[in-house]
């Protein structure tokens, strides 16, 4: 049995699918379950988060996301359990940030998960291709793109390889103790991503920059204060997806073709 812990964001739904079609047994918990049931596979158990504890009972591997649950308890209990690995998925933030607030608290999160006792690999994704939803409202009424600033370019990764990813760690062997930074095929600015918008959904969508940048101290919190647009030096491209999967990383594109309907009126 498998349990992931956040079955519902645009990580956990593919991941679960994805573990179903390779014919494991998962066990979710949510923090709203009946809307979990609505949208994943009907053969999965779904639970509440507030019984997480109980729903680790016969469970083998166990799937994390940051900043969703403490996960110091939850791996104490876990270890308890008899759980055998966990998946956990952090950010790159970690290593190009760890003196932030939120780089902070990622690294303790990472560090209770490699202190926890069971077989651990560390998911580190950057930015995500999901992330330009938040552009979804004002493309829907104006056909615009609207934001602060341009930023820098990046390499966004879709959700859907940070699952493909998880699915390798949790289910097959190899990967215990290893630390997987993830990002997409390409650097891309947001010109060149409300491009691919337009190109994809086959209407013109402009691009409006109006600040102020919004201002922080933690360098972190800023640069996810604008959705969309990566205030943070780039990673570069980084192979990982295609080393672990055998496939190239999926680009921008296709992650707005599956998601074209977010993005268009009525």
């Amino acid at each position: 049995m498998i349990l992931v812990v956040g079955a519902t964001g645009n990580i956990g739904r593919e991941l679960v699918s994805r573990l179903v079609a390779r014919g494991q047994d998962v066990r979710a918990v949510s923090r709203d379950p009946g809307g979990a049931r609505a949208v994943l596979p009907s053969d999965v158990d779904v639970r509440d988060i507030a019984a997480l504890p109980s729903a680790m009972d016969g469970v083998r591997a166990l799937f994390l996301l940051q900043g969703l649950v403490d996960p110091a308890p939850v791996l104490a209990g876990a270890a308890r359990r008899g759980v055998e690995r966990v998946v956990y998925v952090s950010s790159m933030v970690a290593a190009s940030y760890p003196g932030s607030g939120i780089g902070r608290q990622i690294v303790a999160g990472e560090q209770a998960v490699r202190g926890s006792g069971l077989d651990w690999t560390l998911v580190r994704p950057w930015e995500f291709q999901s992330n330009t939803l938040a552009w979804a409202g004002s493309v829907r009424a104006g056909g615009a793109v609207r934001v602060p600033s341009l930023g820098k370019p990046s390499p966004a990764v879709a959700p859907a390889d940070i699952a493909a990813v998880s699915v390798r760690a949790l289910v097959d062997d190899g990967h215990a103790g290893k630390v997987y930074p993830l990002t997409g095929p390409a650097e891309l600015t947001v010109e060149e991503k409300v491009r691919v918008l337009a190109d994809v959904l086959g209407r013109p969508v402009s691009l409006v920059v109006a600040g102020p940048v919004p201002a922080h101290e933690d360098p972190v919190v800023r640069a996810a204060l604008v959705p969309g647009v990566c205030d943070m030096d780039t990673p570069g491209v980084l192979p990982t997806v295609a080393e672990v999967t055998g496939r190239p990383a999926h680009a921008y594109a296709r992650w707005v073709s599956a998601n074209a309907t977010a993005f268009s009126p009525g």
